[in-house]
C-alpha cells in the first residue's frame, strides 16, 4: 500500500469549467491527499469546492476572491481538522494510517511579508511538536537556492529566496525539501513568469527527515490548466486490501468489440460442447472467458487513450525543458500552449463522458434502494 499526495496551485477555481477539468485530472490520479492553493473561492461560496470523490474537504478561505487553500483527504484515513488562518493561507489536518499519525500542512505564502508569515507559522507549529510525521506542501512563494531554483538567465541575487524565519521553522521541525533531496543536482521550475520570462521552483513539499526512506517517488508534473506545475509524492506503506473487478459496460457500445465477443463465445462453445465436460461447468467457464476478454479489451482501450495523453504530456515536458534553457523563446512558449490546449480538449471529453455516466446512473437508480439513495440520505442528514 502507498499514500499518494498531490500539491497544486490552481490559480483560481471559480470557473465551473476549470473546476470540472481540475477535479477530473485529480480523480484520474487516484490520490489519497490533495492540497490545492490559490482557489480564489470566498467563504460564502465554499460549497463549490466540495467533491466527495476526492475525499473529505477542509477549507481555508477569505471573504474576498483571493488566496484560499483546500485539502481533500480520503475518509479511510480518518482525517481531522487541526488549525487554519482567516486569510486563506494556512490549513492543517491530521490523518491516520497503518497506526501512524501524520500532520498535513497546506500553505499559500504571501509575496510580501514572508518573514513575518513564517514566523507566525513557526509559533503555531510549536504546539504540534509531538507529531513525528509532518508533510508541509504548497506555494512557498520563494526559492531555497537562487542558484539551483531560478532560471540561469536571472541575476543570482538573494531576491526571491525564502526568509530566515522559514529555515528556522524547517530546522526546528526537522523538515527536508524532499524533491531536492531526491534530485540534488536537478534544475527544474514549477512556475514560469511570462512577464519576466523566467522559471522558479516556488512550489515545494517538505517532510520530516524520518519519512525520507519511505518516499518512493517525487515528481514535478507537466503544467496543464494552471500557470503552476503540480507536485506528486508517493509514500510507501504496508500493503493491505484486495481488488474487485467490475465490468465496464461502455465496451458493449463499441460494435467492433461486440462482434469480437460474439465470435469468442461462438468459438468457445464450438470447441467445448462436443467434449465430455459437464454442460454446467462449460457454462460457468464461459463467464470467465468473457470476463478475460472484456478485461483485455478494456485494457487495450485504456492504453490507447492514456498513450495519447502521455504523448501530449511528454511534449509539454520537452517544451518546458527547452523553455528553461531559452526562457525568452516565444516559439517554444507557443508550442507548449498548443499542447496544453490539446490536453485540455482530451480532459474535457473525459469530463463530458463522466457527466453522461452520472446522469445515466442517476436515472437508472432514481426509484431504487441502493448506493445513490444511501449517499443522498447521508448528505441530507449531515
Amino acid at each position: 500500500m502507498s499514500l499518494q499526495l498531490y500539491s497544486w496551485n490552481i490559480n483560481g477555481g471559480n470557473s465551473p469549467e476549470k473546476r470540472r477539468r481540475i477535479f477530473h485530472i485529480l480523480k484520474k490520479e487516484q490520490l489519497d491527499i490533495v492540497c490545492l492553493q490559490e482557489t480564489h473561492v470566498t467563504r460564502l461560496h465554499r460549497k463549490v469546492l466540495i467533491n466527495k470523490r476526492l475525499g473529505q474537504e477542509f477549507i481555508s478561505s477569505d471573504k474576498v476572491k483571493k488566496r484560499g487553500v483546500v485539502i481533500y483527504a480520503k475518509e479511510n484515513l480518518s482525517p481531522k481538522f487541526l488549525f487554519k488562518d482567516e486569510q486563506g493561507r494556512i490549513l492543517a489536518i491530521e490523518i491516520q494510517t497503518q497506526g501512524e499519525k501524520f500532520l498535513i500542512l497546506g500553505i499559500y505564502a504571501p509575496n510580501e511579508g514572508k518573514s513575518e508569515f513564517y514566523k507566525k507559522l513557526h509559533e503555531i507549529m510549536l504546539d504540534y511538536l509531538d507529531y513525528t510525521n509532518i508533510i508541509m506542501m504548497g506555494d512557498m512563494n520563494g526559492v531555497v537556492s537562487t542558484h539551483m531554483d531560478k532560471s540561469q538567465n536571472q541575476n543570482l541575487t538573494k531576491d526571491g529566496r525564502l526568509p530566515k524565519t522559514f529555515f528556522e521553522l524547517t530546522d526546528n521541525m526537522d523538515l527536508i525539501d524532499i524533491w531536492r533531496t531526491r534530485n540534488p543536482l536537478g534544475k527544474e521550475g514549477t512556475f514560469f513568469s511570462e512577464a519576466h520570462l523566467s522559471w522558479t521552483r516556488i512550489d515545494q513539499i517538505w517532510t520530516t527527515r524520518g519519512l525520507a526512506p519511505k518516499i518512493r517517488k517525487v515528481e514535478i508534473c507537466p503544467k496543464t490548466c494552471s500557470d503552476h506545475n503540480a507536485l506528486k509524492v508517493e509514500l510507501r506503506l504496508t500493503p493491505t486490501g484486495s481488488f474487485r473487478w467490475k465490468m465496464n459496460d461502455t465496451l458493449l457500445r463499441d460494435q467492433e468489440i461486440v462482434k469480437k465477443a460474439q465470435k469468442t463465445l461462438k468459438d468457445y462453445f464450438e470447441i467445448n460442447l462436443n467434449t465430455s465436460v459437464e454442460k454446467r461447468t462449460i457454462w460457468d467457464a464461459s463467464k470467465a472467458v468473457m470476463r478475460g476478454f472484456l478485461i483485455q479489451q478494456n485494457t487495450i482501450k485504456k492504453k490507447l487513450w492514456n498513450g495519447k495523453k502521455d504523448r501530449i504530456l511528454e511534449k509539454i515536458r520537452e517544451g518546458e525543458k527547452k523553455l528553461r534553457l531559452k526562457p525568452k523563446s516565444k516559439e517554444v512558449l507557443r508550442e507548449i500552449k498548443f499542447h496544453q490546449a490539446q490536453y485540455a480538449k482530451l480532459i474535457n471529453q473525459e469530463v463530458e463522458w463522466k457527466i453522461k455516466q452520472m446522469k445515466q446512473r442517476s436515472f437508472e437508480s432514481a426509484n431504487k434502494c441502493g448506493k445513490l439513495l444511501a449517499w443522498q440520505l447521508k448528505r441530507d442528514k449531515n
